[in-house]
């Protein structure tokens, strides 16, 4: 059995800056970089370029296998099957066994897919990956009639890519407006107007059936509404499914549990990224990762904090998100809305508009701009300082 100091499970931004930042801490220590995927890490926010044509798969690649061997660290492309933390093990879908002293955990998820029937026919896509991005790329050139499934980031984005590529594009949502969950009414009504000039949009509609031609390519949809929608491709945007199926429950939540110093109840387990639920000084409380600028911060926290146990550094970042539209959205802080914790009051509108989220103690937490992407560093700054709506109503 193969021993390594340190392996990195997952071989993304997180996982990848784990891996350069234990080198860079532990000059002598053994590492391997562990990753399902074909490619060393590469610009996963930048993947619908490669869908559009506008950018190769090459000109997303962040690092080069030469690099990796330069720097001595090892790389397998493999799945985890297991973990035994008792052992201090892990199990490869290859049947190999390797041992560690400590392991990063940096696997994020992968992309939900629908459960209806025809969700596995020729020319549905998911969207989580490069190779994703490639068979939709592909796929599409000789396509016109494009469905999205799925209101969120990569939904939105899906929909100004197609349109500006000439594609007649159709958009299935569950809510009654774009981002329910985490924008008011009358920031959803902006959002609906946007969409309405770049596809036709159902609201509060769900996918039943979706239906082949003879040659086992989708054809047509059918909602639960009983509207038909005759379509040519379909790409799935409803979320992701952590891979989290290989390690020990007792260590996961929603994902794998971790303090402010990306540790987990195991002294000897890490994590960073989407895999993880961290714990946010800030808020003091439990909250998950998703955005590209976290993973690749954790990944650098947690390389450090697995090599320095006796000094580690707390992980603490506002989080913050802008979607790539021609519409400028900025997404700051704590955007998704719970109806008993948080409350959402909408500010400003007209050409800039500006939705804070406050929480329990009326103290702003996060917030939305539509209109003045650079408006989210003002927001931002409201929510390090802990200030009240009252606060801000008289600097307005």
């Amino acid at each position: 059995m193969k021993h390594y100091n340190y392996i990195i499970i997952g071989a993304g931004i997180a996982g990848t800056n784990g891996a350069i930042t234990i080198r860079k801490e532990a000059s002598e220590a053994s590492i391997v970089l562990i990753g399902e995927e074909q490619y060393p890490v590469y610009s996963r926010v930048n993947i619908g370029k490669v869908a559009s044509g506008a950018k190769s798969p090459d000109e997303l690649l962040l690092k080069t296998e030469e690099q990796f061997q330069k720097q001595n660290i090892d790389r397998i492309i493999a799945r985890v099957k297991s973990l035994n933390s008792t052992n201090k093990t892990i199990t490869l879908d290859n049947g190999e066994v390797l041992g560690y002293d400590k392991v990063l955990v940096a696997t994020g998820g992968r992309a939900r897919r629908l459960s209806q029937a025809g969700s596995d026919l020729k020319g549905v896509f998911a969207f989580q990956t490069l190779d994703d991005a490639i068979g939709v790329r592909d796929y599409i050139q000789d396509k016109n009639k494009i469905t999205i499934v799925g209101g969120g980031f990569i939904g939105i984005e899906f929909v100004e890519l197609l349109f500006n590529l000439g594609k007649e594009v159709t958009l299935i949502i569950r809510d009654k407006w774009y981002w329910q969950g985490m924008i008011d009414q009358i920031g959803g009504n902006i959002l609906n107007e946007y969409l309405s000039k770049r596809a036709k949009v159902y609201y509060e509609s769900e996918t039943k059936e979706i239906r082949s031609n003879k040659e086992g390519e989708i054809s047509e949809i059918e909602l639960n509404s009983g509207d038909i929608i005759p379509t040519e491709a379909m790409c799935v945007g409803i979320g992701l499914e952590l891979n989290k199926d290989f390690l020990p429950l007792e260590l996961c939540n929603r994902g794998l549990k971790v303090n402010q110093y990306l540790r987990s109840e195991d002294e000897s387990i890490f994590g960073a990224g989407d895999i993880i639920e961290y714990y946010d000084v800030l808020e003091k409380q439990y909250t998950g990762s998703g955005t590209w600028a976290q993973a690749s911060i954790q990944g650098m926290i947690a390389g450090y904090n697995i090599v320095h146990s006796e000094v580690m550094k707390n992980f603490s970042l506002i989080p913050a998100y802008c979607p790539k539209t021609s519409l400028a959205i900025a997404f700051v802080g704590q955007c998704r809305l719970n109806a008993q914790t948080m409350q959402s009051v909408v500010i400003e509108q007209g050409e800039r508009y500006v939705q804070v989220n406050t929480n329990a103690k009326g103290e702003i937490v996060g917030g939305v701009v539509i209109g003045d992407s650079a408006y989210m560093a003002t927001i931002r700054k409201w929510v390090l300082e802990r200030l009240k709506l009252e606060n801000i109503i008289t600097k307005l």
